[in-house]
Order: C-alpha cells, then sequence, then structure tokens
C-alpha cells in the first residue's frame, strides 16, 4: 500500500495539472476571441461613426469657408 500511494499522487498531480491548463487554454481562446470579436466591432463602429459624420464635417467646413468669404467681402466693401 505504500508503493501505491506516491504513484497515485503523480497521477492525480498530473491529471490536475492537465485539466488547469487545458482550463487555461480553453478561458484564454475564449477570452482571445472574445477580445478578438470586440476590437472588430470597435473598428467597424468607428468606421461607421467616421462615415456618418464625415458629410457633417464637410459641410461645416463649407459653411465655415462661405461665412469667411462673407466675412471679408463686408470688410472689403467698407
Amino acid at each position: 500500500m505504500g508503493g501505491m500511494a506516491p504513484l497515485f499522487c503523480v497521477i492525480f498531480c498530473y491529471i490536475s495539472c492537465l485539466f488547469s491548463f487545458l482550463f487555461y487554454v480553453y478561458l484564454a481562446w475564449v477570452l482571445g476571441h472574445v477580445y478578438v470579436v470586440s476590437l472588430v466591432v470597435l473598428i467597424l463602429i468607428t468606421f461607421q461613426v467616421v462615415h456618418d459624420f464625415r458629410p457633417g464635417w464637410a459641410w461645416l467646413l463649407d459653411e465655415s469657408i462661405k461665412n469667411t468669404k462673407k466675412v471679408r467681402k463686408k470688410f472689403e466693401k467698407s
């Protein structure tokens, strides 16, 4: 019986280490996929927001250029 206990302990430790390693690999895989998916979603949202606001910024820039030209004309007349 004394000879079986160390062997059982080694097998148990090996199995528990293997399961903990597999658990950490699985956890890293899940978290990695969550990280990648969230990164892709964030990039898509950013591009969508930039695409949506680009015409607005262009309009704002055009308006500011028009207003600058109007102000210049008023100063040139006076």
